[in-house]
Parts: structure tokens; sequence; C-alpha cells
């Protein structure tokens, strides 16, 4: 829970994320006290993200912020004991992590939305259990996140990780684990993560061909005869038809907003695409919090020096820069513009090679996925590194199933 903090370093909370971290590597320490034969495995280019990091701050340490240097080099740790830990998780152990994860979240937006239904508010140490975001009217549930964005997001990679370990082929007996996710995702009532689980189901219904195995099945086995083949299909075309119908955008402020944006990037503008990101405030503040601070960050480069631009500025600098921009709220702001204006356009590039690396062989829509995400949430957060290691669980599943397929020696 980010929510739990124990201390705080200057703006840094020491969260029970943190604890939980320092505490499986103490475990993982005697472990390897033990088992002498135990190694450190390092991802592919770790060291140079390392070293890059350190080197930028040193060389600008009078203008830096120590605690966010500090702060970053507790990321890439916690990122090394996450690389190790995945490794020597089977399987079966990432199904079971990610059906706690889908289960914790639902049963707290569920209870979340049954207290916004009845206006009964949780108070003391249940409203950090229960989170309840209130903003411009609009009462959602947080789930175990700091923002309902980032619960959907949790959800939309923990149900990826879930349908990689099946080889995207759908298995009824997690069809309930599947339905919790996307009725939490649908409660949280964010349309970045509606945007993010409409292009999974739809690479998962092409994937897993699904609903041509159910017709193949209805066809072939005549499980229905032609006449009610024909019944079916003219029953299903009634309800899409009174569904579409029946639906008002304007009733669903998530998906009415989504609508908007888009159709936002279609209208005529004559500044071209940039004025189109930077008119997108007037449409949706909230996207536009995400996608107008890149356009700035242009802007700036334009007018930088060359070593800012190449090697940027330090730790923290980017939260000055974006706050006068946004009266001081720089809280929706994602790894791009933030790492960037921090440590330029080579350290931008050594951490893209490191996240690639990450990445297993069959990762076009993980990618997609992730280049959406990193406008959500900057590098110094939990869920920034959550989401690394779903993308190391997907890589780890990946050569599991090729190991699987190998023939053993007899």
């Amino acid at each position: 829970m980010t929510s739990i903090a124990f201390f705080k370093i200057g703006l840094a909370e020491f969260t029970l994320f943190h604890a939980l971290a320092i505490f499986t590597t103490l475990c993982l320490g005697v472990l390897a006290v033990k088992n002498r034969h135990m190694v450190v495995k390092y991802p592919v280019g770790f060291f140079a993200v390392f070293a890059y990091i350190c080197a930028v701050n040193l060389c600008n340490l009078d203008s830096i912020k120590l605690t966010s240097f500090i702060y970053t080099l507790v990321i890439l740790l916690e990122l090394l004991l996450l690389y190790n830990v995945v490794k020597r998780l089977s399987v079966e152990n990432i199904r079971s992590i990610c059906k706690v994860i889908i289960l914790l979240y639902t049963c707290n937006i569920v209870v979340a939305t049954l207290m916004i239904a009845t206006k009964h508010y949780p108070a003391g140490i249940w409203a950090d259990v229960f989170q309840i975001y209130n903003f411009d009217g609009r009462i959602r549930p947080y789930g175990f996140s700091d923002e309902p964005s980032y619960a959907a997001i949790t959800l939309v990679f923990t149900l990826f990780v879930l349908f990689k370990s099946e080889s995207f082929r759908y298995r009824k007996d997690d069809f309930v684990w599947y339905a919790c996710a996307v009725i939490s995702i649908v409660l949280s009532r964010s349309s970045y993560g509606y945007m993010l689980l409409a292009m999974l189901l739809l690479y998962f219904l092409i994937t897993s061909r699904l609903l041509q195995m159910q017709v193949e099945s209805i066809i072939f086995n005549k499980v229905l005869n032609a006449r009610q083949l024909g019944i079916t299909f003219v029953i299903m075309a009634m309800a899409v038809v009174l569904v579409v119908g029946s639906l008002d955008l304007s009733e669903s402020k998530s998906i009415g907003r989504l609508v908007t944006l888009v159709s936002s990037f279609t209208e005529p503008s004559d500044g071209g695409f940039a004025d189109k990101i930077t008119n997108t405030k007037y449409v949706d503040g909230s996207a536009s919090m995400r996608l107008v601070p890149s356009v700035h960050l242009v802007e700036n480069f334009r007018e930088s020096e060359w070593k800012y631009v190449l090697f940027g500025r330090g730790a923290g600098q980017a939260t000055p820069f974006f706050s006068r921009l946004y009266e001081g709220n720089t809280t929706l702001l994602g790894f791009i513009p933030v790492f960037i204006y921090n440590y330029g356009l080579i350290g931008t590039a050594l951490c893209f090679l490191l996240f690639l690396g990450l990445f297993p062989r069959h990762r076009l829509l993980l990618f997609i996925l992730f280049f959406l995400f990193l406008f959500n949430a900057d590098f110094n957060t939990q869920i920034f590194l959550f989401i690394l290691f779903s993308i190391m669980a997907c890589k780890h599943i990946e050569k599991s199933q090729l190991q699987d397929l190998i023939p053993s020696k007899t």
C-alpha cells in the first residue's frame, strides 16, 4: 500500500513496499550465505544506467535535490532485487501472485464503490485502506494506489501477465479472475485504464481465437442446428443494437472524456500536432497534464544548451521547472518528460536499452502498453517498479514455456 508510510526523507516516503523490499533482500542475503552457489544476476545495461545517474548528479551536486538522487538509487537497487526474485519464481508462483493482486484490488475497489454509493465514507485507518478520490465532483475508488488510473494500470498489467502465463489461451478456470480484473478496472472509472484494457482485450480475443473457436464448435459439433444458430445470431444482433442505441456516453464521464479527447486530435489545427496536444487542456485537464508537459520540454530543449539536452540537470530539477507551469502540481507527470529533463537524451536512451532487455521476445503489445504508461508515472514511483516487475515476469514465463517445449535428455 503506497499510502502507508513509516517516515519521510524530504518528499520521499519509506512505505510498506520499501519495507518488504528490505525484508526480501535480507532473506536473499541469508540464503546466499547458506548457499554459496547462489549468484546475483544483473540486467544488461544496469551498471551503465547506475553509473550515468551517479555521474550526472555528482557533476550537478550544488543544484540537485539530494533526496531525489538517493531515492532513484534505491529504486534501481529494488529493480535489481526484483530482477533476481522473478528468476526464482515458477510460472505457477507468478500466476498465484497475479490472482492475489486481482483479489485484493477487487475487494478494495468493490467495498469503496459501495461506500461511495451509500455515502458512508471511511475514516481513520480505514481511510488509508479504502482510499477514495474526490476531485472536480468525480468520486472514485483508489484501490491500493495513489491515483485511480494507477489502480487501473496495475490491474491491466496484472491481467496481461495472467494471460501470458497461458500463452494468451482462454482458460475456463480463470474466467472469474478475468471478470474480477475487468470489473475492478471499470469501477475505477479511469479513461486511461479503459484505453489500455480495450487494447489488451482486443489482442486477447484475436490471439486466443476465442470467438472463432466457439463458432467452430457450434457449427462442426452441431451443438445448434442451422435454425437455432440463425435465431442465436439474430438475438445477439438485436442485443447489440439495443445496447448501442440506449448507450449514452454522457452518463459515463470516463468514456465521454476518452471519446472527446480522441475527437480533439482529429480536428484540423493551424499549429500542427503540437498545438492539438496543447489544446487538450480545454478538453480534458487530466489528459492534458500527461501530454502537454512534453510540448513544454521540447520548447525548453530548443532554448537550452546542448549539455542540458544531452545530459540533463540532475535529480529533482524537473519539479521546479514544471511547477512554474502547473502552479506546483506535478503529481501526474510521467517518466516522459520528467526523467528526460533530469537526465537528458543520453540518460533516457540508456534507460530504454535497460528496459528493452527486460522485455520478452514477443513484446509488441506489451511495449505499446508500457510506452503509454510512461506518460503516467515517473521512474521514482513504486508503480513503475511494479510495471517493470510485470515485464520481467512475462520474459521469465516465456523462457519457462520455451524450456518446457524442449525435450529433456534421458
